[in-house]
């Protein structure tokens, strides 16, 4: 074991590990892992740009498969280590297996600013998609889905 990957904490980075959900809050869940040497520890998903609603895709208790993806030391109490993983499966991911990319769907408009619009394809998915002159937010459009990033979980589209 190389201790510089576990970084005195007991969880080697980009490793995945089961983990319980324990509290859900609008912009992060907080999950109860245990680590290598037996230890229950707390992780956090922060939702930044994910456009889901923790509480229809978490429930307290459940235990799913996460990713380690950084650890650090907390500098307020010095035992203390912040573990931050991401979700192996989010909505998106199912929805990709169901819908390939290159099919044709309809969805809504949710949201328009800028050059871009977010576009509502089922519960809790949505992709990018660029603006159009005639488009108002609640608007039904049909979209052709064009490329996927993996790492951020968005999905990018094109309006037919």
């Amino acid at each position: 074991m190389e201790t510089a990957n576990y970084f005195r904490c007991g969880f080697r980075l980009n490793s995945t590990v089961e983990a319980t959900v324990r509290c859900i809050k609008d912009d992060r869940v907080r999950f109860s892992v245990t680590n290598c040497y037996g230890e229950e520890c707390n992780a956090w998903f922060y939702i930044h740009g994910e456009h889901i609603n923790p509480h229809q895709v978490y429930h307290r208790g459940t235990t799913i498969p996460v990713r380690v993806i950084r650890i650090s030391k907390d500098t307020r109490r010095s035992k203390e280590t912040i573990v931050e993983v991401r979700p192996e499966f989010l909505p998106v991911d199912s929805f990709l297996a169901e819908h390939p990319l290159g099919s044709q769907l309809q969805g809504r408009i949710e949201e328009i600013n800028g050059s871009g619009m977010l576009v509502r394809l089922a519960e809790n998915v949505f992709c990018l998609v660029k603006r159009i002159k005639t488009a108002k937010s609640g608007m039904f459009v049909f979209c052709k889905l064009s490329r996927y990033n993996a790492n951020r979980k968005v999905l990018f589209a094109t309006i037919l």
